[in-house]
């Protein structure tokens, strides 16, 4: 179904971890989409929660010209220089944990086979921003609060 005729329509979206319901999803989910050559160029979109990653990467391909062959990759840009992969084509906006209002980066393979991120592992906000969190050392976890609770008695 053609995407302009589908925000017109209301879906039932499962929701729910372990219990699951159907409700019919009244509000769509806005999301902020650019590229990442261009950041400053922010186009909104609404979707539903049960849309897929893959459907937002090919919405963001037509939206910024981008051709079939050219590999592509989304990130979830959380803060100005936060970044998180989605490279799971087939999870939905409510399994990414996406919300109103979240901004989505779409990358362009250089033509050199490079990417202008670098690679996942280097780039990924798991590997480069908790690098500059404190080293905890396995001897500074055990428990030392045994002489506190017994001054108590």
């Amino acid at each position: 179904m053609e995407r302009a005729t589908r925000h017109n329509m209301q879906e039932v979206v499962e929701q729910g971890m372990f219990v699951k319901h159907c409700k019919v999803e009244v509000y769509l989910t806005e999301l902020k989409l650019c590229e990442d050559s261009n950041m400053d160029n922010v186009v909104t979109r609404r979707f539903s929660k049960a849309d897929t990653i893959d459907m937002i990467e090919k919405d963001m391909r037509k939206l910024f010209s981008i051709p079939d062959e050219k590999e592509t990759r989304l990130w979830n840009r959380y803060m100005s220089n936060t970044f998180e992969p989605l490279n799971k084509p087939d999870s939905t906006i409510q399994d990414a944990g996406l919300y109103q209002g979240q901004v989505l980066v779409i990358e362009q393979k250089n033509e050199d086979g490079s990417w202008p991120r670098g690679s996942m592992a280097s780039k990924s906000s798991g590997a480069s921003n908790l690098s500059a969190l404190p080293k905890i050392s396995p001897s500074s976890l055990t428990n030392n609060h045994n002489s506190s609770f017994n001054s108590r008695k």
